[in-house]
């Protein structure tokens, strides 16, 4: 039997320097999971983008958090969208074709920090213009402990969809 499963891969770099660093296992929300079987199985359209963004820590609920079962990119209670790097839209998710299971980016996805903000996670979806709630979400995930990269950080971010056995 094969198990789909994701993680971010993430660094913070300052003045040449790794600020910290770790690797995320991820949640990937139930209704992105149907969808992907309709695509497959069925008729239904394939999102051919996605989008990489940060989750910030200001108003996070720790009692809802992420939820993988109900959170949508136009309803997600728990957390709130970080938007404080200098790019106008969340930057592109740019995986390499598909390798023994494996699908990730080979280069860094940046963000570069214009404003000091505790950080929470980070997320996938297909909405391109960040701070809004269109798009389909895939995927969410939390660092064991926030983060507050220093304005000029470059926050890199690499995200990876393994199907492995299990």
């Amino acid at each position: 039997m094969m198990q789909l499963q994701g993680r971010f891969l993430w660094s913070i770099e300052y003045d040449g320097k790794v600020l910290d660093s770790g690797i995320v296992p991820n949640g990937i929300i139930t209704n992105t999971i149907d969808d992907l079987l309709d695509v497959y199985f069925s008729d239904g359209t394939p999102e051919s983008l996605w989008y990489l963004g940060l989750i910030s820590n200001t108003n996070w609920d720790e009692d809802v958090g992420l939820d993988d079962d109900t959170d949508t990119m136009v309803s997600h209670a728990g957390w709130e969208e970080a938007e404080n790097y200098d790019a106008a839209n969340r930057p592109l998710w740019s995986p390499e074709v598909s390798s023994d299971g494996l699908k990730r980016n080979a280069e860094s996805v940046d963000f570069t920090i214009t404003t000091a903000e505790e950080l929470k996670g980070m997320f996938v979806t297909s909405g391109q213009v960040k701070g809004e709630t269109a798009g389909t979400l895939w995927a969410t995930a939390v660092f064991p402990a926030t983060n507050t990269p220093p304005v000029g950080a470059v926050f890199k971010l690499f995200y990876e969809l393994e199907a492995r056995e299990g």
